[in-house]
Formats: C-alpha cells, sequence, structure tokens
C-alpha cells in the first residue's frame, strides 16, 4: 500500500482525505486508526445506523436534540463559503484510542451519493477535511445524516457487496439457533491467528454455493463472540491465503463491530464453472479439492474432480466411438425414419448425401482405427439395445409402498419394478406405461364440472426423464451408472448422474434464455428422432422443457418441483398432492383476510407445508415476476401472516405462529392499542414507532396508514419526506375497534409504499 510504504519511509503525515473508494473499506479505516493516521473519507450515504450491539436503528438525523447542531465552514468553494450545520455523532472504534481520538460521522446532502466518516481530534479540522474533499460547491442546507459503525450496512433495496452487521447478526441468530455451523456459513474461534482447516473451507465454498467464514465467534460455547486481537492482521492474512489457492479466490473480507467486539468476516463467492475445482495447492488438484455437505468439509472423489474439469469446456463423451459397432447395429425403421426426416426438413445439408454420408454428417457415425463406427450418442438414440455395450445405460422405475423405501412387515419390498432398455425413444415410452401403470387418479372441479386428472401431469413426467435422459454425464466413469425413478407414496424423484453442466444453476432453471447440454450431439440427434407409439420427436421443447414442467404443475394446482443439483447427480422431486387442496382452503379462509391474491395463496399453502419461501421459490411457484413477488411477500408480513427471516439477500420468509394455529384462533393482530401507547405524549417518525412497538416496519407502516385514514393519528410534516412523524388525533373519544369484527381496511392486499 502506497501510504505504508510512505509512513515505513519515514515521511510524516498529517493526515488522510479520500473518496468513497476508500472510505468504504472497513481495512483501510482499520489500518489508518491502527497507526493514529487522522482521516476524512467519504462513505456511501446508504449506510444506516447501529449501536454498540450491532443492531439497526432509526436514522440519526431524527434523534440528534437541537444542541448537536453546530454550523461550519468547510471551506470556500467556487460561489462563496460554504457553510452547513453539522452534527457530530461519535461512532465506535476498532480499539482503544489515545485521548482525543475519536471517529465521527458526519452529515450529508441527501441529494448527494455519500456522507463524511472522520477520525480527527478536532470538530472544525473536521469539517475542513470535509471541504477539501469536495473540489466542486454544493448547496447549503440542513443537511440529513445516515451514520455508521460498522462496514457496509445498506438500504433495503441493495442485494450485493460486503456484509453488514445487521447480516451478520442474523447469520449469528441463525448458528446459535441450530447450534453448529450451516451449509454456507462456517464459525471459527481464531484467538491466536488463522485457525487450521480454512483452506478447506475455502476450497469448498468456492467449489460448491459460496459460503461466510466468521472469524471470532467460538462454536464450541454456543457461538459466542469471542473477538479477534488483531482484526487488520486476521483479514490480511485471510487475503493472502485464499490468494494462494489455485484458482486464486478473491474473498470479500470485512471488519465488524459485533456484540462489542471485532469479528472478521469472509463472503467466499462460488467460482465459475470453467475455473472449478478450486484446490489447495500443496496437496494437489486430487487431494486438495472440496466441497461443502450439510455443515463440514468433504475432501472432493476422484469422479468428481474429474466431472468439474470436463465441466470446463464441452463434454464430447457423447461423440466417442464404441468400437466393435456399425450400421448393422442400428434399429431399421427407427434409422430410415430418422434420414428421411432430415432429408425434409434440412434438404440443403442433407438432399444429396447418400444414406451413410447423412449418418457421417450427423455424427451418428465416426471414424475410427477400425473404419466408421458408432458413436456414443448415435447407439444411444437409434441402436437396437445399446446396453449390449453399455449395460448400465439404462433406465431403472422402482414403486416403493412407503415414504423411506423400506420394506412394509408383510415384506414386500416395492410395489412395482422395471429396467427400461434399448434406445432413448423405447426406454421413454417403457418407463411412461409403468408410470402410467402405477398413478392414481384424482378428481378436480373445474367449470364444466368434475375431471378425473393423473396424480401427475403426463408432460411433466415425459419432460423430467427425457431430461435425465439427455443431460446424464456419459463419461467413462459414470457408464456404470443408471437414470433411476422412483415413486413413493408422496413423491416422485428422477435422478441421474452428473450434475447440471455449463452456466446454468438451480435458481437459473425455467428462466429464458437460460439453456446449456452436456452432451450436445446426443441432443441434436434426438430432436429429428421420434417416438414409436405418437410420432413426436423425443426433444421437442429444447430449452423451454423445465418451463412446460413448471407451468404444468401450476394448472394442476401442484407444488413446484424441487431441484437438486450435485456434482455428481442432479434430481427432480415432485409431491403428489394438490397444493389448494379442501383442508388448505378451508385454512386460508379461516385466516380471515380479505384481498389475497392468487400467488399470496399459493404462497400460504407452501408456508403451511412447512416450506422457507425467498423471491426466487415464489416466482416459480406463482409466475409472477420478481416485484410482484417482493410486494406480496412483504405483504403477508404486514398481515401478519409471514414473518421476514433476514435482510437483503438473505431474506426469507416463514409462517407465523399465529397463522399457523387452528382457523378459529388465528385472528389477525390488532396493533392500534400499541401504537396508541407509544404515541402517548410525543411525535415520532415511523421507525421509532416500531421500535417502540415491538413492530415490523412494513406491519407499522400498514397500521399506520390504517389509523391516519380513521382519524386516530394525524400526520406531522410533508407525507413523502423521511422526517414525517405521527402523534395521536386531538380526539374526544377513539373508537375502540371491535375484535371480533374483520377489518378490511388493514387487511388490504395493497403492498404499501
Amino acid at each position: 500500500m502506497m501510504i505504508a510504504r510512505t509512513l515505513a519511509a519515514g515521511v510524516a503525515g498529517g493526515g488522510v482525505a479520500a473518496d468513497a473508494v476508500y472510505g468504504h473499506d472497513g481495512r483501510f479505516r482499520a489500518f489508518c486508526e491502527a497507526r493514529r493516521l487522522s482521516y476524512v473519507l467519504e462513505v456511501p450515504v446508504r449506510y444506516g445506523v447501529a449501536d454498540l450491539g450491532g443492531r439497526r436503528r432509526d436514522t440519526l438525523v431524527a434523534r440528534a436534540p437541537a444542541h448537536a447542531w453546530h454550523r461550519a465552514s468547510a471551506r470556500p468553494g467556487e460561489h462563496g463559503d460554504r457553510e452547513y450545520d453539522w452534527a457530530w455523532a461519535t461512532v465506535p472504534t476498532f480499539g482503544d484510542l489515545p485521548a482525543g481520538h475519536i471517529r465521527t460521522l458526519s452529515p450529508a446532502d441527501p441529494s448527494y451519493e455519500s456522507s463524511k466518516m472522520g477520525y480527527r481530534p478536532r470538530f472544525i479540522g473536521f469539517a475542513r477535511g470535509c471541504g477539501a474533499r469536495w473540489s466542486t460547491a454544493t448547496p447549503a442546507c440542513h443537511a440529513h445524516c445516515h451514520a455508521h459503525c460498522h462496514d457496509g450496512e445498506h438500504d433495503s433495496e441493495h442485494d450485493g457487496g460486503a456484509m453488514n452487521v445487521a447480516e451478520l447478526a442474523d447469520v449469528v441468530d441463525c448458528l446459535r439457533a441450530i447450534g453448529r455451523d450451516d451449509l454456507r456459513i462456517e464459525a471459527k474461534r481464531a484467538g491466536g491467528g488463522l485457525p487450521q482447516g480454512l483452506r478447506e473451507t475455502l476450497s469448498a465454498f468456492s467449489n460448491t454455493d459460496g459460503g461466510v467464514i466468521v472469524l471470532g465467534l467460538d462454536e464450541h460455547s454456543g457461538f459466542v463472540a469471542t473477538g479477534v486481537g488483531d482484526p487488520g492482521k486476521i483479514s490480511a492474512d485471510l487475503v493472502d491465503l485464499a490468494r494462494k489457492m489455485e484458482p486464486p479466490l478473491r474473498p470479500i473480507v470485512e471488519v465488524l463491530l459485533f456484540e462489542s467486539v471485532m469479528l472478521v468476516v469472509a463472503e467466499v463467492p462460488e467460482l465459475p464453472r470453467d475455473q472449478k475445482p478450486c484446490f489447495n495447492p500443496g496437496a494437489g488438484i486430487v487431494n486438495g479439492s472440496y466441497i461443502r455437505v450439510g455443515d463440514s468439509d468433504r475432501k472432493m472423489t476422484s469422479y468428481e474432480v474429474q466431472l468439474m474439469l470436463a465441466n470446463r469446456g464441452q463434454p464430447r463423451h457423447d461423440e466417442e466411438p464404441v468400437p466393435g459397432t456399425g450400421v448393422d447395429d442400428l434399429d431399421p425403421i427407427a434409422l430410415r425414419g430418422y434420414i428421411d426426416r432430415l432429408r425434409s426438413t434440412r434438404p440443403h445439408a442433407y438432399a444429396d448425401l447418400d444414406d451413410g454420408g447423412v449418418l457421417r454428417s450427423a455424427k451418428v457415425l465416426v471414424p475410427h482405427e477400425t473404419g466408421s463406427v458408432l458413436s456414443v450418442g448415435g447407439l444411444l438414440s437409434l441402436g437396437r439395445l445399446p446396453q449390449h455395450y453399455f449395460p448400465q445405460l439404462m433406465v431403472s422405475f422402482v414403486h416403493y409402498p412407503t415414504v423411506d423405501g423400506a420394506e412394509i412387515g408383510s415384506g414386500v419390498r416395492y410395489l412395482d419394478s422395471i429396467v427400461a432398455e434399448g434406445p432413448v425413444p423405447v426406454m421413454l415410452q417403457e418407463v411412461l406405461r409403468a408410470l402410467r401403470r402405477n398413478m392414481t387418479r384424482r378428481a378436480v372441479v373445474n367449470g364444466l364440472g368434475r375431471e378425473d386428472i393423473w396424480e401427475y401431469p403426463e408432460i411433466v413426467l415425459r419432460e423430467a426423464v427425457v431430461n435425465a435422459v439427455v443431460h446424464r454425464d456419459l463419461s467413462p466413469d459414470s457408464r456404470g451408472t443408471q437414470v433411476q425413478v422412483e415413486m413413493y407414496p408422496d413423491r416422485l424423484v428422477v435422478r441421474n448422474p452428473g450434475g447440471l453442466f455449463g452456466t446454468v444453476t438451480v435458481d437459473d432453471l425455467g428462466e429464458d434464455g437460460i439453456s446449456s447440454s452436456r452432451n450436445a450431439m446426443l441432443l441434436r440427434i434426438l430432436r429429428d428422432v421420434v417416438l414409436p407409439d405418437d410420432g413426436r420427436p423425443v426433444c421437442e421443447n429444447v430449452g423451454s422443457g423445465i418451463r412446460t414442467m413448471v407451468a404444468a404443475l401450476r394448472a394442476a394446482g401442484m407444488r413446484p418441483p424441487e431441484f437438486r443439483d450435485k456434482i455428481s447427480h442432479f434430481s427432480v422431486t415432485f409431491g403428489n398432492h394438490a397444493l389448494l387442496g379442501d383442508d388448505v382452503v378451508a385454512w386460508i379462509r379461516g385466516l380471515r383476510q380479505a384481498g389475497l391474491t392468487d400467488g399470496q395463496c399459493v404462497g400460504l399453502a407452501l408456508l403451511r407445508d412447512g416450506d422457507l419461501l425467498d423471491n426466487q421459490t415464489y416466482r416459480r411457484a406463482t409466475g409472477v415476476d420478481s416485484r410482484v413477488a417482493t410486494a406480496e411477500l412483504q405483504n403477508l408480513v404486514a398481515r401478519g401472516l409471514a414473518e421476514q427471516i433476514g435482510t437483503k439477500r438473505w431474506t426469507s420468509y416463514r409462517l407465523t405462529v399465529t397463522a399457523a394455529q387452528p382457523p378459529s384462533s388465528a385472528q389477525p393482530a390488532d396493533r392500534r392499542a400499541q401504537i396508541l401507547a407509544v404515541l402517548e405524549s410525543e411525535e415520532l417518525g415511523r421507525g421509532e414507532i416500531a421500535i417502540r412497538a415491538d413492530l415490523t416496519d412494513v406491519t407499522a407502516r400498514r397500521w399506520l396508514r390504517t389509523m391516519v385514514s380513521e382519524g386516530l393519528l394525524e400526520q406531522v410534516g410533508n407525507s413523502r419526506s423521511r422526517n414525517l412523524k405521527y402523534r395521536r388525533a386531538d380526539t374526544l373519544f377513539q373508537p375502540s375497534p371491535d375484535p371480533n369484527t374483520t377489518d378490511n381496511t388493514a387487511n388490504t392486499d395493497e403492498p404499501g409504499p
């Protein structure tokens, strides 16, 4: 660092003034404070206020008394002296400071994107230091201030960047609740420096879904915040350790004040697939590559390492030659139909070629030292019996009698079982027949009357099995594993070897324009290979199969599919019950909430089943866009039906205890009395009302709007101002709502401002 080298050379510096590029970095501020180097730095104005416990509070400007404001000059500008009203706010430090040194944060004009943080002994010097950073004039004003005591507290619209104290508090609360580390969270004590095992954790997080490392929490004592002795050195050592991984990692490392001690928090992003696996060079790629499983780091198998390496490019295992094969191994009827279809649909490419030329151009036949032989993909698509060469490249189907697959008292292990062999079209046909044979029908009522439908929509089954067969891993190490279809009393599971390929993630599945194929040549052949029973191409919904599947389940009133992506396998699970059955509909009616949308009813049904919802799962289940999903979920929170867990990118929702109770007792909570009590003798802003009444911000907003419309409260100030306050209306008699009467005003489905 330039400043470090300057100081090391003996150059005396009076202080540092810098913009937000430096100011948002807690490590830079810690560096300056450790060397008693005064600074004035810009920090993003969206940073929030936090107290010593690290919990978010109301904005500082609403709490500053009149005597806290002082007028001072920030030096002359283009149009004269720049005088401002300043509030001097002392915020927590990274360590013990000598007399006269404090950390402060200045007010900022709301029209600007940054405020000023200082580490100075004198107030006037701070104001002039701020002026040194302003190269152009700014309007004089009574500026509003957003202060912080940590690094990275952003507003509610922020969904990325460094972790803040509020998010850290959510993470620690989660760890303390479950009593152990989590899939994406690893906590370590780090009392004497970097703890052991960090290389394995860095590798595991970057090879899986990413994660957060928290140093300074004692996992063996219920995740007590013990802190780290030298946060600057610990964070620097962690960054250096990450850079020595292969490929180098660049985690976002922050020093955060939490429960009066300093913690080092590192957010490790997942690597792109074309850079995996990340490993410890000292141990080598096979012994130094890890993935995250549960709350631990597991060393990857050699197959998993090879699969990740293969996924860096386009695999071509489906184009590999199968020695000893030829045209005689192909089904003549399927072959004739395939060649004729190519010539009729793409005459410019195939009309002038003989049959052998067509097969070579389509890579059904590929070169080999013995001459032209069948490719793996050509054999699987058109072969008489591909299992003669690859016995396990087939599909197994098992119908289990119990939800865990165990045998019942009579010794029955399964109700039905088949092994589907042959080319892909025949295997698909046999598995669909087995599914129909084992499915039951259920009755639904529509506008035309009663209709009997299959337990699972057939288009869903077809797409799931086709995807499993076409996108399975065909590398030599996986050719001993079959595609599996398992039916249980409560669900259906389709599983194939090899996880997702390319840039697609579980969150992306079904999104427009998101598609990739591990076996590109096999997929290309199957677009022109038809099913024996209906003449439809095997792969007719290329790139849209998942969307078709999700839409069909939604139309049938069923749960969205559950996708699980592992390195060595991928699975999709379908629940077999109607999401909005009679019991669920009765429960929703018993909530006595007017104006719920169809999407909210679906969301409530999922929450009642014990699911946690986030924006992405809500969108997949309901078909709404991201903006509507957020508004509808927040409205469920405002109604007291859902509880928000976490903030910003960590946000998820669960059913409240009140809503989960039987319909007769699930009454909408009336918050009027709580709000009137906190406004007994003073005017307060919404944030302070929410804190004192122990309400969420969303719930407070909803009830304040309702009580203003009822005449119980009055607004003080501009309704669009962040300084808006509320007070009790000057009425002689204030109505007491009947708890047995549904309040349609407060139960509106309007998400609120």
